[in-house]
This record gives C-alpha cells, structure tokens and sequence, in this order.
C-alpha cells in the first residue's frame, strides 16, 4: 500500500476485529509483547498492533498488566500521550491492542545521533524543548492520579514533524481514583477466565528502569512514590541530554539498583570534556535530588524552570531603594549586577574625599556588570537620585547566560576587562 495519503474503499464496515485489522510485519519484540505494523481496513488507516506473545496468553500477571497499560493510556487524552484505538482479543485467543502509529526517532537516538562534543546551543535546546513537552504529558497524567514510573528517553518517541509522544504507560501507578482500570472491560474471551484478577504490588517491589529510577522507587516503597519521583526521572533524562550518560552506572542489574537507592550523582560537568549550560546543569541535579522534598515539588515547576532556561533568563528579584541610597560601593567585590526599572542613579567614584559624577542612568540602563565579568573590585559606587527600582542579577545567572554560549562569554568578559583599564586610565 503507498505511503501516500489516501486509498478509499467503499465496501461495508467490518464488525469482527479478524477481518477487519491486517498485519503486517512485525518490528519490535519484548519479552511480554510484539509490536507489528497493522492496517485498520474500515478507515484504512495505519496503525500499530500490540499484541501478547503466545507463550503469555495463559500468563494473568501479564494479561493484567498489558490490559491496565492500554486502559491507562486510553483515558489519558493528550497529545503528547500515544492515543489508543481498540483493545479486544484475537483469533488465537492473543490479547492485543492497537495505537497510533508515529513514524520517527525515540529521544535516545537523537540524544546520540551526533558527537556530543561538537552539538551547539540549538542543539541542545532542541532537546530540551522535547522535555518541555513530555513535561505537560506528565503533568496531566498526575492530574489524573497516574504515576508514569518509567520516565526515560527510550520511552519518549519524537515524530517526523515534531510531534512528542511520552510511551509505554505499562508499569503506571494510579492513585486517586480518577482513572477506571480493568473492573469496567467487557471483553467476554477474558472474564471467563475464573482466576483473573488485577496485578498486585507488593511493598518491596520494585517498577521501573534502575538507571532511571529514584532512590524510593529503587527500595521498593510503593508509598513514598509519587509525583516527585517522576520529576527524577525526568532530571535523569536530562542528564542523558547533557553528558549522553546514563546517571546511575552499574555493570548489574543488582548494582544500579544499588546506585540508584545510594543515589551519589555525579555533576554533569564533571563527566564530560566539553562545555556545558550551568543553568541545564542546576536544573538537573535539583531534580534528581535524593531527599524528594529537595527536588521540584510538581512537574510544573520543573517545566517552568526548563521554559526559563530556554527564554534565557531567570525570573530577577526587584528592589526599590529610596533617594540618596547606596546601591553598590567602590571597592566591593561585585556580586549582584541591576537593570534599572524606573527611577535614576548616579555613577560616581570618591576622588580625594569628593564625589565626582561619572554619569546619571535612567531606566533601561544596566550597572555591576563589570565587577562580575572581570571578577574585580567595583571601580565605581552607585546612588539612588529618587526612588528606584532596580531587577537584581546574580552573578550565577549572569554566568550562566553567558555560559550558555560558550563562545560568546570569552568575548565578553574580555571587554570588560579592556573597558575596565580604559576607565582606570581616565579616571585614576
């Protein structure tokens, strides 16, 4: 059948599902399921197929994890969440289901598909724009009382054109009573089966994937996972994005889980040979903080921080100083640099014991860049001429921002530096 768009044809709908949904070939296996290439023939729309291998199909434990992973999903609408078709039983008595078909790349290979070394900005905020997006799919999904518990980039499936789509919801924890599972299905070939029942988790247990995983989920306790825990999965990925490292090594299974329950992350930075933006590596490491009171509290939050990032600038603090007072002081190590919202200041350095103005700013204008960027002393004070309103910037931030850039913040500080002799020059 072409590629293309569309082939028609007229004949009546199908009621049987047999008849109805062809295969075609298969190209993922796992140890529960196959996923294969499929066409719906009354709509004749392509689509995936998954379905349960034979050697599973008298497993229960298995049979209600497949059927919980499709209910999940299906109540999730979303469009970042894979939309899910039909969930029914075929003619071999084989459990499947059937979801959109998305033509394109999980995240692991776009996180590899170049020499992390020689990736640009764009190149990374490319890939954090992704996790924006996988962060509003999670965030409704915890609206719902759903957990995803295995947030990693082999789970996040990238389309052709864009598209963003968070998968594989099979080990999804719901709380709260907002998601139905299982007692509302009416599939008979399944209910006749007397010893179904829905899947159990045991404290101690433990879901997930471990390079990925929270130190909670790592021990197993079911009640201290929550929404947090994705929020450190997510930072896991990040790390990914930034260093193409897992962040929880381990040569075994048993030794990531180790790891993860130890959860002694190494910087970023530290693991790698090229620059990296501080303010993705802050974001980072909060997010995979072992103490889940440490970490962001809400998916939210993380996005906001992430949106942040990518919009270049945090989000400054304002102070208001009143006429006559001293914002900074010659001589001061400089930490802090101002953007003047409203109000004007006077430049001035103290010659023999007098004043001498330098110049008076105006809204708009910035000073304390240079102690920042040359690391030096402030070669001026500055004072309020009437009430003010300045936006504080830290000197972390400011880094940051021009970290973000690697060539660029050389350049910079290098004119501050020569900007700076010129004024020592001139004004003795």
């Amino acid at each position: 059948m072409s590629e293309d768009i569309v082939h028609i044809d007229p004949r009546r709908p199908e009621e049987k599902s047999e008849k109805r949904l062809i295969t075609g070939d298969k190209f993922q296996e796992g140890g529960m399921s196959l996923l294969m290439d499929a066409t719906d023939t009354n709509l004749m729309r392509r689509i995936v197929m998954k379905i349960m291998r034979d050697e599973k199909i008298k497993d229960e434990y298995e049979l209600s994890r497949m059927v919980v992973e499709a209910q999940i999903t299906a109540q999730l609408d979303h469009p970042n969440i894979i939309p899910i078709y039909e969930l029914g039983i075929d003619k071999k008595e084989r459990l499947f289901f059937t979801m959109k078909k998305v033509r394109g790349k999980v995240l692991y290979e776009l996180i590899n598909e170049k020499d992390l070394s020689q990736r640009t900005d764009r190149d990374i905020l490319r890939l954090v724009q992704i996790m924006i997006k996988v962060c509003d799919a999670v965030s409704y999904a915890h609206s719902k009382g759903v957990i995803h518990r295995d947030i990693k980039p082999d789970n996040i499936m990238v389309g052709s054109f864009g598209q963003v789509y968070l998968m594989d919801w099979g080990i999804a924890r719901v709380k709260g009573g907002k998601i139905s599972v299982i007692e509302q299905m009416n599939l008979p070939e399944i209910k006749k089966r007397k010893q179904f029942s829905m899947r159990v988790e045991v404290q101690g247990n433990i879901f997930g994937t471990p390079c990925y995983m929270s130190p909670e989920q790592a021990r197993g306790d079911l009640d201290s996972v929550d929404e947090r825990s994705d929020v450190f999965s997510i930072g896991a990925t990040l790390y990914e994005i930034l260093t193409g490292l897992r962040p929880i090594p381990g040569d075994s299974l048993r030794d990531m889980v180790i790891n993860a329950r130890i959860c002694e992350i190494q910087p970023p930075d530290e693991k790698v040979d090229f620059p990296l933006p501080l303010g993705l590596i802050r974001i980072t490491m909060k997010a995979m903080s072992k103490n889940p009171s440490d970490r962001y509290q809400s998916v939210e939050e993380l996005k906001d921080e992430l949106e942040n990032f990518l919009e270049g600038s945090e989000r400054f603090p304002g102070h208001t100083y009143r006429p006559g007072a001293l914002i900074v002081r010659e001589g001061d190590i400089g930490h802090e640099a101002y953007i003047i919202r409203s109000g004007e200041c006077r430049a001035f350095k103290t010659i023999n014991g007098e004043k001498v103005e330098l110049r008076i700013m105006k809204a708009g204008d910035v000073f304390g860049e240079t102690a920042i960027l040359t690391e030096k002393p402030r070669s001026a004070s500055v004072e309020a001429v009437d009430n003010v309103t300045v936006a504080v910037i830290k000197s972390q931030y400011f880094k940051e921002e021009l970290d973000t850039g690697s060539w660029l913040g050389p350049f910079i500080r290098t004119l501050a530096e020569r900007f700076r002799e010129a004024d020592q020059r001139l004004n003795p």
